[in-house]
């Protein structure tokens, strides 16, 4: 019976996470579905974080979406677009 509950709690924790993020897919980048609950994709990143980076950057573009530590993050690899969008947030406030 406790089997079957923790087994009950990491599939509903893996689809509702799944759907959760898909919500972000239309943004170049790697998939909602390939994001473990709580890790994010921080298994793909390994030993060198700056090289995978560089990698990402290389497949999507200067600005795709990772998730880490579980939560859905916009990379930016552009200084002026970093700088552009940071004005437009600190001009929110």
């Amino acid at each position: 019976m406790v089997i079957e509950l923790l087994i009950f709690f990491v599939v509903a924790s893996f689809l509702k996470r799944g759907f959760y993020l898909s919500h972000w897919n239309h943004l170049p980048g790697l998939s909602g579905w390939s994001s473990l609950p709580w890790i994010g994709h921080g298994y793909r990143f390994g030993q060198d974080v700056s090289e995978t980076l560089l990698k990402l950057r290389d497949k999507y573009g200067d600005v795709f979406r990772c998730d880490i530590a579980g939560m859905p993050t916009i990379i930016i690899c552009d200084y002026d677009l970093a700088l552009e969008a940071y004005k437009k947030e600190v001009s929110k406030l």
